[in-house]
């Protein structure tokens, strides 16, 4: 297996994400965005002096504009968006922005994760807060439940224009009816029921949340073990049953948070801080210490690894970022700089592993 492109930055990464146009975004703890091209090995964006470190970005679709590629950026107390394309400046500062938005009064309360569904701007906070922010008002509804300690996660269901999910410290995921900021549903993680030499003993605290295109929900915990919920999965109806009156209504109720409908696999022994489903039946997970592994799904549960790697000159990794050509990861090496890894997929297609199924 090749090694991965490196690029080393100035300070920590604290987030990273694709485009849908193949954009790369690396957000660090010094207020800074740097924005990447294919093949990722030159800026070609940048914004700093944002005020507060940047701990997520999103970016969303360019609304038809050619050349435009938005971005929103958690800093802090506050989100900016910025448009960025060839009539944009090389390097913005936070005064560019076309928007920003305070969310929080508190100094001591800090935005953690967004996340956004084309149409809206979902946000987590520190105080256990989830919110929305309707992107074409600039309305913006608070969820009248919230967790008991720090929100970490937040996710909009694919499919379900109303609904999201978010996670948190209270080792709990809380489901929305979000224009009405209504709560749903709920699922609480307990420790492993069978403590072992293989389990940490941290608490179950939410660290990662993807949910795939057709509905399966993955959480990685801080204890080393991912949650997969195949409830709210969709599955594809036969064409010969596509005609039927029943098989064309939806599913009124989602159903994702169903404890019996979810199980646990420990795939490691420390926290699990990002997850993300690929195309197919894949979920690709990274590690605090920089293992990132590609896990097969099978029968709505991880059932083997088809490819593992570490994340070289990596101290500790903070970011996971997936698209359909390309893996990167971001953290921190052991003199406190930033570490860009980047994986294209070409190269773990081949390189497959295929062990015994994972200890579940």
């Amino acid at each position: 297996m090749s090694a991965p492109e490196s690029l080393r930055l100035p300070s920590s990464v604290t987030a990273a994400a694709f485009s849908y146009s193949g954009h790369l975004g690396v957000a660090g703890d010094d207020g800074t965005l740097r924005v990447y091209e294919a093949p990722y090995k030159k800026v070609w964006k940048a914004a700093r002096n944002l005020g507060s470190e940047v701990s997520s970005l999103v970016f969303v679709e360019g609304g038809g504009k050619v050349d435009s590629v938005p971005v929103w950026l958690a800093c802090g107390q506050n989100v900016l968006c910025f448009e960025l394309g060839s009539a944009s400046k090389m390097i913005l500062v936070e005064n560019d922005a076309l928007t920003k938005i305070r969310i929080t009064e508190e100094d001591d309360d800090v935005l953690n994760e967004i996340a956004t569904n084309g149409s809206h701007l979902a946000y987590s906070l520190d105080s256990g807060v989830i919110g929305v922010i309707d992107l074409k008002s600039r309305e913006k509804i608070v969820m009248k439940a919230l967790h008991s300690n720090l929100c970490t996660n937040v996710s909009f269901i694919p499919d379900r224009p109303r609904e999201l999910i978010s996670g948190g410290y209270d080792f709990t995921l809380l489901h929305f009816d979000f224009p009405l900021g209504k709560f749903l549903s709920s699922l609480k993680f307990e420790g492993p029921s069978e403590p072992s030499a293989q389990v940490s003993l941290s608490p179950p605290f939410i660290q990662s949340l993807d949910i795939s295109s057709n509905g399966l929900v993955a959480c990685g915990l801080a204890d080393g073990r991912i949650w997969l919920g195949s409830g709210g999965e969709r599955i594809p109806i036969p064409s010969s049953e596509r005609s039927t009156s029943a098989s064309k209504k939806k599913r009124r109720k989602w159903d994702g948070l169903n404890p019996d409908a979810g199980n646990y696999t420990q795939i490691a022994e420390g926290p699990i801080i990002g997850i993300a489903f690929a195309s197919g039946n894949r979920v690709f997970t990274l590690t605090l210490l920089g293992t990132l592994t590609m896990h097969k799904i099978e029968n709505g549960r991880v059932s083997e690894k088809f490819w593992t790697s570490e994340s070289p000159g990596l101290f500790k990794a903070n970011s996971l970022a997936v698209n359909g050509t390309h893996i990167a990861v971001g953290g921190i090496d052991s003199e406190g700089k930033g570490v860009l890894l980047i994986w294209p997929s070409e190269r773990l297609e081949g390189s497959l592993i295929s062990p015994p199924p994972l200890d579940t």
